[in-house]
Order: C-alpha cells, then sequence, then structure tokens
C-alpha cells in the first residue's frame, strides 16, 4: 500500500532525526565539559562564571594554558640542578669576600700606620715644646741662649742634624734647675724625632725628667707616648694617652684625638 510505505518512511527519517539529535546533543555535552575543564584551571568552574566568560578571555586563557605547558615541559627536560642553592650562596660568599678585600685595602691606604700617626703628632704638637723652650729662658740673651736661639731656627726650618750639631756647644751637664742644659735637651729630644732615632730621643726625655722641678714633665709624658705609638706598642700608648686626658694637661686634647684616631 502506497500509504503505509509513506509512512513507514516518514517514520525512519523522524526516528534518524532523533538519533543525530542525540548525537548533536552527546557532542554539545563533550564540549561544555572540555570548556569547563580549561577553565576550573583559571578558577572559571562555576556555571555562572562560565556564561560572563568572553570569547577573548576564553582565547586569552587558552594561550595562557598553552605557556604554562611549554614551561612545564622545559622544566621537565632541563630541571634545575639540586645544588642551585649551594651555587648561589657562594655567589653571594664571593661578592661579600671581594667587598672585604676591598675595604681592607682601603683602609690600610688611608688609615695611618703607628708610626705614621706618632710622628704625624710630633709635628703637630713640637710648637708647644718650643713655646715652653722660648718661655723657660727669660729676658737676658747670652751666649748660650743665643746657641740654643739659632739651633731652634734651623729646627724650625727642617734642618733636625744641623739643629742637634749647633746644640754640640751646650755642656752635657746641668749646672742649675733653669740651665740651658734642659731647654737644649728639649730641642735635641725634638730633633732626634724627626730623624726617627728614637733610641737617642728616649734618653734626652730620661735626662728632661730629672728636672729638679719637673718643668718638662709633660712633653716626657706626651713625647714618651708618641715613642711607644711609633714602636707598635698600641696598648701601652693608649694607657698613656688616659693617664694624659685624666690629668688634663696641655697636651690632653690631643690625646683624645689619637685615641679616636686609634
Amino acid at each position: 500500500d502506497v500509504n503505509l510505505k509513506t509512512a513507514f518512511e516518514k517514520r525512519q527519517e523522524t526516528i534518524q532525526a532523533l538519533r543525530d539529535y542525540a548525537v548533536f546533543e552527546d557532542k554539545k555535552a563533550l564540549f561544555r565539559n572540555l570548556l569547563e575543564e580549561e577553565l576550573e584551571k583559571k578558577g572559571l568552574n562555576s556555571k555562572t562564571e562560565l556564561q560572563k566568560a568572553s570569547p577573548s578571555e576564553l582565547k586569552a586563557n587558552n594561550k595562557i594554558n598553552q605557556q604554562n605547558e611549554e614551561e612545564k615541559i622545559t622544566l621537565e627536560l632541563n630541571p634545575p640542578s639540586k645544588f642551585a642553592w649551594i651555587q648561589r650562596i657562594a655567589a653571594i660568599f664571593v661578592l661579600a669576600l671581594c667587598l672585604g678585600l676591598a675595604y681592607m685595602a682601603y683602609e690600610q691606604f688611608t688609615k695611618l700606620t703607628p708610626q705614621q700617626l706618632a710622628m704625624q703628632y710630633v709635628h703637630q704638637t713640637n710648637d708647644k715644646a718650643l713655646d715652653e723652650i722660648s718661655v723657660s729662658m727669660g729676658g737676658g740673651i747670652d751666649e748660650e741662649m743665643q746657641i740654643i736661639s739659632d739651633a731652634e731656627d734651623f729646627y724650625r726650618n727642617g734642618k733636625a742634624q744641623m739643629t742637634i750639631t749647633y746644640l754640640s756647644e751646650i755642656p752635657e751637664t746641668p749646672d742649675q734647675p733653669e740651665s740651658q742644659f734642659y731647654k737644649a735637651t728639649l730641642l735635641r729630644m725634638l730633633a732626634y724625632f724627626d730623624l726617627r732615632q728614637l733610641d737617642n730621643a728616649r734618653e734626652q726625655m730620661q735626662l728632661l725628667a730629672q728636672h729638679p722641678n719637673l718643668l718638662y714633665q709633660k712633653e716626657v709624658e706626651w713625647y714618651g707616648m708618641l715613642a711607644l705609638l711609633h714602636d707598635g706598642k698600641v696598648g701601652m700608648a693608649k694607657v698613656e694617652l688616659e693617664g694624659i686626658i685624666q690629668r688634663d694637661g696641655p697636651y690632653a686634647k690631643h690625646a683624645e684625638q689619637v685615641l679616636k684616631e686609634l
């Protein structure tokens, strides 16, 4: 029958259409699941967020995912060394060591040695000692006083050896407390310091310390400390410096400066 045949064909077409629709829905669900998985990696894991995500955002997310995957593959192929942190610490240590050595070199070339510091303060304070010579000379000028005055001029002009030679005309033993012997001795001590003949300078200090009225005691203490410093006996020099500061004499301010530089 023609009608039955036509109805059968329509029924078959309907069944095929339903099957095609079912396949389409399955593919649609599969695609949605895949899309949700991708978005979940970026925090877009709810249906609401999924609906809000624009095509440009989805495209950007996909690009980021691709980059992450590439980085992950790179790390897997080239994993960092397990000793990388040791290498970093070693690099920092080497840098710190270089900086430390550079600072030490700077200090070495800019900071004065004890010997240099001693001679610096010999020259800075010798005017005080020379003033003591001038004050103690008094009013009259005799032959010995003239010799000392001329020798002082030699010393001020940087002629230490000539100073010592010229002072050889002064008697080597005192005849009274205020004799020119002590003035000449003080000037000899300064000249020996300039020549860095510290043993000879100490001998002159010992003679000055014998003055009955201890007129040159402050100079003996100060230059005795500078002699210790010149010999590198820094600890002993510091003890003397503290004593000079405590007694608050004419060299106290200089003593404070030396302590700071030490």
